[in-house]
């Protein structure tokens, strides 16, 4: 690690990673999720082996016999110097903007090696871009590559009669993930005949769409007494299609009356006056697929709809007024997800840009002046829950640690600033349902249903450098 990068407690890493090199005194291990390492050799007397795999924890290590990882094979020859055949990938130029294919070009990247050094071209010579490729590396010392972060250097290209297979997870390479960072707005512009945009749409009866349940037991503003299975109290779905669906979550119960047919096992259920019973809280942040049960899709309801002028539509005409989700399933959540005094809370990311915050000229005040022209709209796209707002207490909280951040790296390592001042920092949040998030439905995408409540962290995209962690 550079002398850029925050302090890392070796004491507190558990993770798992191969020996690269060794003298009398340091150790150094190259893992997955944190690079190189370099641990003070131990007095355990563990005979150490070039290219195996360790278990290190609590500042110390023990021989990894167990370890094996197909996707990234280690050995060492035996002038000790150590290889690794991984799969890696280049990028393909013409999909990519001018800025980052200027930045990435004739880059070579494996997903558990990040960049490597080709210094040959034997991978751009081989592999067009955009094509996975196998390749052997050895490893190299930092003093070959005093600018950068790239330790193992490409030797051989890995010959093959046909293409490698299931390596999809070569195919989200810096360049990909910095394109989707940075162009996620235009990329999720909503359709405006969508229901979460056209509060008047008439739904397709074959939608589908997977949701998170953000409130339970509110009031059902559809409800009516007189209509048999009309609850006063629903659940609320989201997703970034439908946006907000009321779930009439339902639990008949079961007759004590025996079945006439004594064949036919066990209790059965009354379908003379069912009973209807909004369930617990146990809904409340799970992610579920549903359909849109729309009533206008009935004849006498879809014939006054439509007999209606748009400007006689009123609340009742709404898509959060005529339907509700039917067809419910629980499915895996999308993101991680937790409940918190009632709350739920979504961890999402977005890639820091500075003039979504604030005009960049505003950076010249002192922060009493400053914060108070921090932008008031700041928001970002998250694919799954839509539009998220930042206020400016997050705005300044993010601010204030990237620009101390880069104050450092000018003051101790103009290098390493000149290196990432471009780099894109991604941002972590938790993000929670926002107090007005009925009103701020009826005019998405306007204003989002979801809000920053904390920063969590912020990282490099490129390595996942951490330069905050709450934690």
């Amino acid at each position: 690690m550079s002398s850029s990068d925050p302090s890392l407690d070796i004491q507190s890493i558990n993770t798992t990673g191969f020996l690269c090199s060794l003298d009398d005194k340091i150790v150094k291990f190259y893992t997955l999720e944190h690079g190189l390492l370099e641990i003070p050799i131990s007095d355990n007397e563990e005979k150490l082996v070039l290219g195996q795999w360790y278990s290190i924890f609590e500042g110390g290590y023990e021989t990894h016999f167990d370890f094996e990882m197909t996707d990234c094979k280690v050995w060492a020859d035996t002038d000790g110097q150590v290889f690794a055949q991984v799969m890696a990938i280049g990028p393909n130029e013409f999909a990519l903007p001018r800025e980052i294919r200027d930045k990435y070009r004739l880059a070579v990247w494996s997903p558990f090696l990040k960049f490597l050094d080709d210094k040959e071209d034997l991978f751009n010579s081989t592999f067009r871009g955009g094509d996975v490729g196998e390749v052997v590396v050895k490893f190299t010392p930092a003093k070959d590559h005093p600018t950068d972060d790239r330790r193992f250097e490409v030797v051989r290209i890995v010959e093959r009669d046909t293409p490698p297979q299931n390596v999809a997870y070569a195919r989200l390479p810096p360049w990909t993930m910095e394109f989707l960072a940075t162009r996620m707005e235009p990329v999720h512009v909503v359709h405006p005949t969508l229901p979460i945009v056209n509060r008047y749409a008439l739904t397709s009866k074959k939608d589908v769409k997977v949701g998170v349940c953000v409130k339970v037991n509110v009031e059902n503003p559809a409800y009516c007494a007189t209509a048999q299975g009309s609850l006063e109290k629903c659940a609320l779905l989201f997703s970034p299609k439908f946006g907000l669906t009321k779930w009439l979550i339902r639990e008949m119960e079961f007759s004590k009356h025996e079945h006439e047919n004594k064949n036919v096992p066990g209790p059965i259920i009354s379908t003379e006056q069912p009973i209807f019973k909004i369930l617990s809280i146990f809904q409340l942040g799970k992610s579920y697929q549903y359909h849109l049960g729309d009533r206008r899709h009935f004849k006498a309801h879809g014939q006054k709809f439509r007999a209606k002028a748009a400007e006689d539509l009123g609340p009742k005409d709404t898509v959060f007024w005529s339907t509700t989700a039917v067809k419910v399933e629980e499915v895996e959540p999308q993101k991680h997800t937790r409940v918190v005094n009632g709350d739920v809370e979504i961890d999402a990311s977005f890639a820091f840009n500075h003039e979504m915050l604030e005009d960049p000229r505003n950076q010249v005040h002192p922060w009493e002046i400053r914060s108070r022209h921090l932008s008031k709209s700041a928001h970002f796209v998250d694919v799954d829950i839509g539009r998220v707002e930042i206020y400016p207490g997050e705005s300044q909280f993010i601010l204030q640690k990237i620009e101390a951040h880069r104050k450092m790296l000018e003051e101790n390592n103009p290098n390493d600033y000149t290196r990432l001042k471009n780099e894109i920092l991604i941002v972590r949040a938790t993000v929670k349902v926002h107090n007005r998030y009925m009103a701020n439905s009826e005019d998405y995408p306007n204003h989002g249903i979801f809000l920053v409540r904390k920063i969590t962290s912020i990282f490099y995209l490129n390595g996942g450098k951490v330069i905050y962690d709450a934690e």
